[in-house]
């Protein structure tokens, strides 16, 4: 048995007959798959909340195994658009943000002591406490809009304790520990342990309050999950503390 002169003609056509079907057949299964996957957006503004992220979002996809997440890293204002919007499901965040307050529900995970930050070759890297009068010497301070707790009142007091050249101004925390980790100077930030970088020292400071973090909260469409992720966030800062 073998083709026939027309049989060879249309052997051809098959083969193209062949591949368009297949093409199509994949398509429609990747749509399938794509409407079946269901968005989940985390936002954050720094390397300080982008730590935590990894552990709770491990946990929550064994529950979910179908999501498709996404993390969003953006100053507060376009943060607080992508929640206004709902683009958003949740936001970490220390809760003096009050911007979200307007279109989010804040979910307290923890509080923080204010501590100072410095290297390991600073001179005060050798106390255990330090107080408000003793932080002399080259101060970073982090932009006011990008700040992570309500500084303002600490940072006036210690930078009328140092000469204006040893004042410098960033634009967020991530600069400073780059300045800090160069053997520039020390900053101020909320402290949670989780989140320290291996080489810089965490020094407690008396006299500063602590600042609440959590997750703002304004996905009414994907509610179900977004209190789910907030849980498993809970369960993570609850084991952090044992």
């Amino acid at each position: 048995m073998k083709l026939t002169v027309s049989g060879l003609q249309f052997i051809e056509d098959a083969r193209e007959i062949i591949k368009i079907a297949a093409t199509a057949k994949a398509r429609c299964r990747s749509q399938l798959e794509q409407v079946s996957q269901i968005p989940f957006e985390i936002g954050c503004h720094d390397q300080f909340e982008q730590a935590l992220i990894p552990p709770i979002l491990a946990a929550f996809l064994k529950r979910h195994p179908q999501l498709h997440p996404s993390i969003k890293i953006a100053p507060p204002q376009v943060l607080e658009t992508r929640l206004a919007e709902q683009k958003s499901d949740v936001l970490f965040s220390f809760q003096h943000r009050s911007q979200y307050h307007h279109t989010a529900a804040y979910h307290e995970l923890t509080t923080c002591p204010i501590v100072c930050i410095c290297s390991g070759n600073h001179p005060f890297a050798r106390y255990r406490q330090l107080a408000v009068e003793q932080l002399k010497g080259t101060y970073i301070i982090c932009d006011p809009n990008m700040a992570a707790f309500n500084s303002f009142r600490h940072h006036n007091r210690i930078a009328a304790q140092s000469a204006p050249a040893e004042t410098y101004f960033v634009d967020g925390f991530n600069t400073a520990v780059m300045l800090i980790k160069s053997g520039i100077g020390f900053t101020l930030y909320p402290d949670i342990p989780y989140c320290r970088e291996p080489d810089l020292c965490y020094i407690p400071v008396h006299e500063l309050d602590t600042v609440s973090f959590g997750l703002f909260t304004a996905n009414e469409k994907n509610k179900p999950l977004v209190l789910e992720f907030t849980g498993i966030a809970r369960e993570f800062f609850a084991v952090q503390k044992i």
